[in-house]
């Protein structure tokens, strides 16, 4: 594929290739393994960079110095069914994720974010845990790590049932997992 790749920020790039591949893991394991082992972390923005897997677990991109990008796709992918949402967090996550993963526009997906938070600031609960702990993620993907901080800071503090946490653990921990698995040390 070529295009003008300004939207993924490349002022100068012009391509993408799309790589199909069976056992997508390993190959993402190994450019993050290759990347921490040369830089200390795994450059998470700017370029070049390494993205996070899919949400799916389907696909991830990679970036060069200049914004081309590399597609690797698993080689069995398919488009996961487009399900309606069964709430208003659950259709602002699909939003999110969808700019995440797909257009790998973490800006965006943070814009996104933040304007739900400011329509769901006097709100608690499991919904608004899920878009702070969301924004959290994205907040570290983007280096912004005291923004990542203050919003784990306020997951923490609504108070949640045991089905609740159990139920959406994994999202509610994303950003201090993106942390560990990039190599972002505490105070970075």
């Amino acid at each position: 594929m070529t295009s003008n790749y300004a939207q993924f920020g490349g002022k100068k790039a012009f391509g993408a290739l799309i790589v199909n591949v069976t056992e997508l893991g390993k190959f993402h394991d190994r450019f993050a393994v290759n990347l921490r082992n040369n830089l200390g972390t795994v450059p998470l923005s700017g370029f070049p960079r390494l993205t996070r897997r899919s949400r799916d677990g389907s696909q991830f991109r990679v970036f060069d110095p200049f914004g081309n990008m590399l597609v690797y796709m698993d080689k069995y992918y398919a488009p996961p069914l487009y399900l309606e949402a069964q709430d208003h967090t659950e259709e602002i996550l699909n939003q999110v994720w969808f700019l995440r993963d797909i257009y790998a526009n973490d800006r965006a997906a943070a814009k996104t974010l933040d304007r739900a938070l400011e329509e769901t600031k006097d709100e608690s609960g499991i919904g608004h845990a899920r878009l702070l702990a969301a924004r959290g993620e994205i907040a570290v993907a983007m280096g912004e790590l005291d923004l990542a901080s203050k919003l784990e800071d306020m997951v923490s503090r609504i108070h949640l049932q045991d089905s609740e946490i159990r139920r959406f653990e994994e999202e509610l921990r994303a950003s201090q997992h993106l942390r560990n698995w990039a190599g972002i040390r505490s105070g970075e």
